[in-house]
């Protein structure tokens, strides 16, 4: 967490981008002032106020965006870590093609009910587990 929160961390990664944006737009270097959270405010607030530019013509956009995704993902592990999870096996929901949805389906611990993520049936958990066993008894005998 202080890797995130320290001068180096969230405040380094949007006063650079920010940095990088005035260079390519002949603007001035933006000078940081403040306590670091300022800063964040600050860098955040003035990054998307060009957003849409950023968005429609800025070169580096991808790698902008993929940093900050990597910066969300590193605080929310930290504010709100993912749930602990078992993985049951592969959803066997017959699709209106006849196909087999296929979803990962995961459990936390404790739950009674299990729905799958992408077509989005709910039943409880004993009911996953059959489906999916007598699928993958089915899969082995063809």
């Amino acid at each position: 967490m202080l890797t995130l929160r320290g001068p180096g961390g969230i405040v380094g990664v949007l006063e650079d981008w920010r940095s990088v944006l005035h260079a390519d737009l002949g603007w001035t270097e933006p000078e940081p002032r403040g306590a670091i959270h300022e800063r964040v405010a600050e860098a955040a607030a003035r990054l998307t106020d060009n957003v849409l530019w950023i968005a429609s013509s800025w070169p580096l956009a991808g790698a902008f965006a993929e940093e900050l995704r990597d910066l969300e993902r590193s605080a929310l592990s930290i504010v709100s870590p993912p749930e602990k999870t078992r993985r049951i096996g592969q959803c066997p929901t017959l699709q209106s093609d006849g196909t087999r949805c296929g979803a990962v389906l995961r459990a936390p611990h404790g739950v009674t009910q299990v729905s799958c993520p992408w077509c989005r049936p709910t039943h409880p958990l004993h009911t996953w587990y059959a489906i999916v066993r007598a699928d993958q008894a089915e899969q082995r005998a063809s």
